[in-house]
């Protein structure tokens, strides 16, 4: 799978493509197995899923035609059924988070540079969000958390790899730049969870090593955090509170898992 979400401690979903090139969202009770849902025909391979609760979820990709365009589908009944919505041609859209049952923010890139597209009418309605003029050229924004309908923050990477970080605090209404406040060091980012409107932390990989990095002030400082066990790369990270996190990484070519209890 692509991309995956909890909405709860009973419901998980993840989203990603057949080999068909078509798209799907799979879903797991607690006790029972992974089983797919329909998404319509038009969508093709899916890059992310985020839910707000056990019923309400957006899931984000591209369409299945030849001429491939940002995709999004919803749903308000926990999968059953999942509707195409519409969304601004020319992106290609790789992550999705909900602050609300109604407002999301997607992001991806639109072939130059990032690109940021919110919805505050559960997906009835997409539009385009401004992004910074400072972005590097070819950004692609890879991941975004939104722990409120106001607050969201996105990471990603800019040529060669070089880390990019931005933060709202209106909705989308304006993005800022938070790269150069990223700790010396930081590298391509691969994910990001924030428990709190406040305390975000995200992962990456630099020069063969994994890092997870921190921020308790809404992205006005970053600090990397301590690993206790060698990381070649750290791909994604869900945080349940401020203090409680895991994340998902390699130690060459082995899966690890790294948790904290204290942030």
């Amino acid at each position: 799978h692509s991309g995956g979400n909890a909405a709860d401690a009973g419901v998980c979903k993840a989203a990603g493509s057949l080999k068909s090139g078509n798209g799907v969202v799979l879903t797991k009770a607690a006790t029972g197995p992974w089983t797919a849902q329909k998404i319509p025909a038009s969508v093709g391979s899916l890059a992310g899923v985020a839910c707000v609760s056990a019923g309400v979820c957006e899931a984000v990709g591209q369409t299945s035609s030849v001429t491939a365009r940002a995709a999004a589908v919803g749903t308000t009944n926990g999968g059953t059924t999942w509707t195409a919505q519409p969304l601004v041609n020319g992106m290609g859209l790789t992550a999705v988070d909900c602050g609300s049952a109604s407002a999301c923010t997607a992001v991806g890139t639109n072939g130059l540079t990032g690109a940021i597209l919110g919805t505050t009418n559960a997906g009835r309605t997409w539009a385009r969000e401004p992004a910074p003029s400072t972005l590097p050229p070819t950004t692609r924004l890879v991941a975004v958390a939104c722990p409120s309908a106001s607050v969201c923050e996105t990471v990603g990477f800019g040529f060669n790899g070089t880390p990019v970080a931005l933060g709202t605090a209106n909705g989308g209404k304006t993005w800022v730049d938070q790269t150069k406040r990223l700790p010396s060091g930081a590298g391509t980012f691969a994910g990001i969870s924030c428990p709190s409107t406040s305390v975000c932390e995200a992962v990456g990989s630099q020069a063969g090593l994994g890092f997870i990095i921190r921020t308790a002030n809404a992205g006005k400082t970053w600090t990397f955090q301590f690993l206790n066990f060698q990381a070649t790369a750290v791909n994604g990270i869900s945080c349940v509170s401020a203090t409680v996190c895991t994340a998902l990484g390699q130690n060459g070519d082995k899966t690890i898992v790294l948790q904290t209890t204290n942030g």
